[in-house]
């Protein structure tokens, strides 16, 4: 078992160098991606005809077996190939993004959807489909009738991923006045201005105040339409004082790490590039693996993306190695990140996937109390590209102090 664990490690590393490569080189239009196939030992490379020399002579010099595959598609073109088709299905479709081995697009089809939906859908692309499954993206903020209180009496420490005060943390857990309760995400500045990331659809036209969720401090307010972009599921909150760090722990943590840049998934794949989300209500979850890369999903009827969907390893499935880790309601805007003495962002939590988690119970965090009402907690997820939503407002930088 040891034995297996160090191999499945090595294995990740070396599919990290080549994704990494492949990243390092952005402008090749030809570029597919990286991928750990589902023997767990072998490295397979997708590119849009031959591969570069100097990626192959990187992966010639790795310790596992590396093989290329020649990618019906590249990256850019699936990318733009599945913002199109999510466009024109956004009724009908829980997600869609390019397939593992670049053969085409995934499409997860809505619940919601006729029957019949994906054979009519294949028959008029013009792009090869593979049907992934039936389900739908859940938003995870939080609308509990306590969500109107400026504070509650939950006995949280501040401050703490519960009850943040300034410099505020990213992975806090907040309420929006009036409006409901979500986390905040990380720390950025624009000239004198601080703020804090969250996800547009915690307030979809930016009302209320975000506060400490039980501590009530102020966080502050979206201060302008322009910090709103939905399509990214991204929200600026302005406020006076904030810091590059990241709450790490349960809920009601008082221990943070600092942020140290931001980085995108770079290999797809059962075991491969792993994420985690520090996220505000359910504290910090074991890390998953990126399943879907180039995703796109609606959200309250936008769309939403790109992103990658993560999934629980092991299977969820699995009776003996049941998941772990979970996500839930108030956890919307949580940092997606890499880690374990400091952060790198990866991303921003966006909805709830297919897979549940066994161990979401009544008292386990704040916000799930056994209403029916109330959703309960998934061991899967949808999250932005934090490099692309931070890019589609200008003049933002990343604090790491």
């Amino acid at each position: 078992m040891e034995q297996d664990a160090h191999h499945d490690q090595t294995v990740r590393e070396a599919a990290d160098v080549l994704g990494t490569w492949i990243a390092d080189h952005p402008n090749d239009a030809a570029a597919g991606g990286v991928r750990i196939l589902p023997d767990h030992k072998t490295i397979a490379v997708y590119w849009k005809g031959s591969a570069p020399a100097a990626l192959q002579t990187l992966a010639a010099s790795l310790a596992v077996p590396v093989t290329f595959k020649v990618a019906a598609y590249s990256r850019a073109e699936l990318l733009a190939a599945a913002q199109a088709f999510a466009s024109a299905n956004l009724d009908t479709i829980g997600a869609v993004g390019r397939a593992p081995d670049f053969s085409g697009l995934s499409v997860l089809i809505s619940a919601k959807a006729p029957p019949g939906t994906f054979t009519q859908l294949k028959a008029k692309s013009g792009i090869p489909l593979i049907l992934r499954g039936t389900g739908d993206p859940t938003p995870l903020d939080a609308r509990a009738p306590q969500s109107g209180r400026t504070a509650s009496t939950n006995g949280c420490p501040v401050p703490a991923r519960c009850g943040d005060s300034a410099p505020f943390y990213g992975g806090g857990l907040v309420r929006i006045r009036g409006v409901g309760d979500c986390s905040t995400g990380v720390s950025l500045y624009a000239g004198p201005h601080n703020y804090m990331t969250t996800a547009w659809h915690c307030s979809a036209n930016g009302a209320g105040t975000f506060t400490g969720f039980d501590s009530g401090n102020v966080i502050g307010t979206v201060a302008s339409p322009d910090h709103i972009k939905n399509y990214r599921d991204f929200m600026l909150i302005e406020t006076s004082s904030n810091t590059g760090r990241i709450w790490t722990g349960n809920w009601e943590t008082t221990s943070s790490l600092r942020v140290s840049g931001m980085a995108r998934p770079s290999v797809n794949g059962e075991g491969g590039h792993t994420v985690a989300c520090s996220c505000g209500a359910s504290g910090n979850g074991h890390y998953q693996y990126v399943a879907i890369d180039g995703d796109f999903w609606p959200i309250r009827g936008r769309l939403v993306g790109p992103g990658f969907y993560a999934e629980e390893y092991p299977d969820r499935n699995d009776p003996d190695h049941p998941a772990t880790g979970w996500v839930q309601p108030g956890d919307s805007g949580s940092p997606i990140v890499r880690g374990s003495s400091y952060y790198e962002l990866q991303g921003f939590l966006s909805a709830g996937g297919i897979g549940t988690s066994p161990y979401c119970a009544p008292g386990r965090h704040p916000l799930f109390n056994g209403d029916p009402d109330i959703p309960g907690c998934w061991t899967e997820y949808w999250a932005t590209y934090a490099d692309t939503a931070i890019g589609s407002i200008a003049g933002l930088h990343l604090k790491t102090s």
